[in-house]
């Protein structure tokens, strides 16, 4: 039998203030690396943009955790999820770069050791999934009647989001 774990303690504001400063200085951190691998100056703003929408609005904010240990599926149940119910038009043009961005921050996160690198490597791989995005997307708009409830138990939210 699974054992299950329970939802984490909740966090005070100065705890989230904190998480959300420390986080900002990450960013930038970010974007002057890829600066210096001489990315395009206009890519390198859209993938910290997209990067920290994702781990500001998400990780910290809703899910509470720590942009180095998220949840397992939680580019899944942000894009497939979250990013659908709290957007007032969501569309895969605008989530693919985010995901973009939060792809490449995991890369920069596991190449300065502070992820492991096997889980910024998944996390590259759901975030290009974009034809499960897709579906995702489409099945929200053809939801009829009480079909909601089937649609978000598809891809559930962690706890801590509810």
């Amino acid at each position: 039998m699974a054992s299950e774990q329970a939802p984490p303690a909740p966090w005070s504001l100065a705890e989230e203030l904190q998480a959300d400063n420390q986080c900002v200085d990450i960013l930038r951190e970010f974007h002057t690396h890829l600066l210096e691998q001489k990315t395009n100056p206009l890519k390198a703003g859209s993938l910290a943009q997209g990067a920290d929408y994702f781990l500001r609005d998400y990780i910290i904010s809703a899910c509470r955790c720590s942009i180095f240990t998220p949840p397992q599926e939680c580019v899944k149940q942000f894009a497939g999820h979250w990013y659908i119910v709290n957007t007032l038009e969501p569309s895969i043009d605008e989530i693919e770069p985010v995901l973009h961005g939060v792809a490449a921050f995991y890369q920069f996160l596991a190449k300065k050791a502070r992820v492991d690198p096997e889980r910024a490597a998944q996390i590259e791989k759901d975030c290009s999934t974009t034809e499960w995005f897709t579906h995702r997307l489409e099945s929200f708009w053809a939801i009829e009647g009480d079909g909601y409830l089937r649609w978000r138990a598809e891809c559930p939210l962690p706890e801590t989001t509810k």
